[in-house]
């Protein structure tokens, strides 16, 4: 079986810490798992420089500007959804959207069903 096209965090992770440990150099344990040292030597890289951007956000205890982003479009969300819901409020109340009367009675047949045809509807011959 031949390596794996796209390497999951998952996979990536146990050969970097392997590298970190010192359990053997980028190119021996590239070798062993079908990866190039290169390759390694990036993950390695990319892993180092992570970890030190997780310890300096650690001291900064405010939200990421992501996370600031991502609250300020759910206040937008949830104000637009407050005022859909207040608009839908208004129609239901003037009758626009779902009529109160659900059921045909003599008394509002024609508000449900519309005018009466003027003349009864007969089939016609086929000739």
């Amino acid at each position: 079986m031949g390596r794996p096209l796209k390497w999951t965090p998952e996979q990536k992770l146990p050969l970097v810490l392997s590298v970190l440990r010192g359990e053997g150099s980028v190119a021996e344990i590239g070798r062993r798992h079908r990866v190039s040292d290169v390759t390694l030597a990036k993950w390695r890289d990319a892993f180092l420089a992570g970890g030190a951007a997780a310890l300096a956000n650690g001291r900064q205890r405010g939200q990421s500007s992501r996370e600031a982003e991502l609250e300020a479009e759910l206040e937008e969300i949830k104000a637009a959804l407050g005022e859909a819901h207040a608009e839908l409020l208004v129609w239901r109340k003037k009758g626009a959207i779902y009529p109160a009367v659900t059921r045909a009675t003599p008394k509002n047949r024609r508000y449900l069903m519309g005018p009466l045809p003027s003349r009864p509807l007969v089939a016609s011959r086929i000739t």
